[in-house]
């Protein structure tokens, strides 16, 4: 019987799985998912954010707040103490820029927000208000804190009663409203997060003005894109 084919085949194929297991050594091996996603490394205290990325253009969110105001009031009479409570609706009009890393990459939202104070201590009833807001978002794909940095200007309406004959919180009881905040928004799903924030508020102008320090909390949930 002739042999010689079958040695030819063997040696064929021996010699083939030579060479591939050649190439096979010298063919990096594929990075992982993350690595074509994310130019950090991925810290495990945080989620990569990159594939639902709530921060494009075209999201709308809704958060709403609850908080304290201490010693609101013009300081010609009476303060009180104030629980806001706030709600907002807001659209994202930018992606992300700037490079990953880059402590300022993030993207610009514009909010409306209503609210209503009740009022606690020397005056009872409500501040009620309403104004506009333009928040820059300082986002980083890879981590689950988000923080903020915004400012807001509107109006507040006093409906407030005085215990005994202490001068009103204000002259007016239209005012004008400003107000300037930092907070933080921590991820605890894919749409939902928990936020903090504290900021300066201003209530009028001149002598009938109350400012101060004011603490939020509360919750946003990502609705999608429009």
């Amino acid at each position: 019987m002739n042999r010689e084919p079958g040695l030819i085949l063997l040696v064929w194929m021996l010699g083939a799985s030579l060479a591939l297991g050649q190439d096979a050594l010298i063919v990096p091996a594929q990075p992982p998912q993350l690595a074509e996603t994310c130019e950090q490394p991925f810290d495990p205290l945080c989620w990569h954010l990159s594939r639902r990325d709530p921060y494009s253009y075209g999201m709308w969110d809704v958060q709403f707040l609850t908080g304290f105001d201490p010693r609101v009031g013009n300081g010609q009479g009476s303060k009180a103490n104030a629980l806001p409570q706030v709600l907002r609706l807001g659209t994202m009009f930018t992606t992300p820029h700037l490079p990953t890393g880059c402590f300022f990459r993030g993207n610009w939202e514009a909010l409306v927000e209503v609210s209503a104070a009740p009022l606690i201590g020397n005056a009872s009833g409500t501040l009620v208000g309403g104004a506009g807001l333009l928040r820059y978002n300082f986002v980083q794909p890879w981590c689950l804190a988000v923080p903020y940095a915004q400012f807001g200007l509107g109006g507040v309406y006093a409906d407030s009663e005085i215990s005994g004959d202490r001068p009103a919180l204000f002259e007016k009881s239209g005012q004008l409203f400003v107000r300037s905040d930092v907070g933080v928004r921590l991820f605890i799903s894919e749409q939902v997060t928990i936020d903090a924030e504290a900021g300066y508020r201003r209530i009028g102008f001149g002598r009938d003005t109350s400012d101060g320090v004011g603490f939020l909390l509360g919750v946003t949930w990502f609705l999608g894109k429009h």
